[in-house]
């Protein structure tokens, strides 16, 4: 069983047995790394349990933290601040549960009608039990409301909290990815352990999976990892650093791995509806004739919360008025990609990484 360390702030007051717990103040939290970093290695930890997010309270993000200690999180915070302390109480006492049915209603799946030539991919990432719980159901309304089909990547912590999530994303249309045990580093894993790691995640989802997402969680042995799995395609972080350059965002097929690179284009994190819309705006804008897909990312998390749903739906709304907006799967069907002998996954500096993909997408 996978080992959790729940980290705490010291104003919150919740009952948790049997786990290690560290209190601390989440405004400092950065300062915290040192501390945690050897409770982590002293106690065999695999992943850590937050009992806020960066929607409510202070709004602190810790994604950076994360990656400075390469290991794995969850959180159980509530994700609307008028109701924060009971929705935290209840994905706490959900986790401790497991297997908890949410009864969300599942729709037929409707024939989208859309003939457009141009596609999009509404991507959600599900790692976190209040974004679940709260945020998909107001999200699902939506895309039902629209007739969108998206890709959902959900962590494995997700999936064995909420028995009927997957599933009902199944039956309703909608694609499901792998996100991870508990969105942790596969680059942190020697290639063997990647390979073996992905086949147990595999089997405990039940469903044919092809597609993952590990963003800036991988390195380039993942690659025959997931060839090995027969995944099809992996997310790629397409963040062009140098803004006056434009890079298209296109698929890209590794020749030899037989495997498709899906870029991302947009993360509606923090963005409003207008910055969100000028970077769709761009983004086709460099695509010129060479894609006519983009891919959104999005967080039930925060997309779903009382505070960011409307911005979600005007979203929605605006992409699915002259794209047909499809699970990633659907898209790949059309085998609109480039074919590249192969592809660096291991670049860090950000600034080398945009020349790259310039070199690499662009031509």
């Amino acid at each position: 069983m996978e080992k959790a360390l729940f980290v705490i702030d010291k104003e919150d007051n919740f009952k948790i047995q049997k786990h290690k717990i560290k209190r601390i103040n989440y405004k400092t939290l950065y300062k915290e790394d040192f501390e945690l970093s050897q409770i982590i290695n002293k106690e065999n930890t695999d992943f850590l349990m937050f009992s806020r997010n960066n929607m409510v309270k202070d709004r602190i993000d810790f994604g950076n933290f994360l990656h400075k200690l390469k290991i794995g999180y969850s959180s159980f915070s509530g994700i609307d601040d008028d109701e924060w302390e009971d929705q935290t109480k209840q994905c706490l006492n959900d986790f401790f549960t497991e297997n908890v049915k949410l009864g969300i209603k599942s729709s037929k799946i409707k024939k989208i009608e859309q003939d457009s030539k141009k596609t999009s991919n509404l991507i959600f990432d599900m790692e976190q039990l209040g974004g679940c719980r709260y945020g998909l159901p107001r999200i699902l309304k939506i895309l039902d409301r629209y007739n969108v089909k998206a890709t959902f990547f959900v962590t494995d912590i997700v999936n064995k909290t909420y028995a009927d999530v997957i599933p009902t994303l199944v039956k309703m249309g909608h694609e499901v990815g792998l996100h991870g045990v508990f969105h942790e580093y596969l680059q942190t894993m020697s290639k063997d352990e990647q390979t073996k790691h992905i086949l147990r995640l595999k089997n405990r989802f039940k469903y044919d999976i092809k597609g993952v997402n590990f963003v800036s969680r991988m390195n380039n042995d993942c690659l025959k990892s997931f060839k090995k799995n027969e995944i099809r395609y992996f997310i790629y972080p397409h963040i062009n650093k140098m803004k006056n350059i434009s890079i298209p965002c296109r698929n890209l097929k590794l020749k030899n791995d037989n495997i498709i690179l899906i870029p991302l284009c947009i993360e509606t994190y923090d963005k409003t509806f207008e910055q969100i819309k000028n970077e769709i705006i761009f983004t086709e804008s460099k695509n010129k004739n060479k894609s006519d897909n983009i891919t959104v990312l999005m967080h039930p998390f925060s997309d779903g919360s009382k505070s960011r749903i409307e911005n979600t739906e005007r979203v929605i709304e605006y992409i699915s008025k002259d794209r047909c907006s499809q699970t990633i799967s659907q898209t790949m069907k059309k085998n609109n990609f480039k074919i590249v002998k192969k592809f660096n996954i291991d670049i860090k500096n950000k600034y080398i990484k945009t020349l790259y993909d310039i070199f690499k997408f662009g031509f």
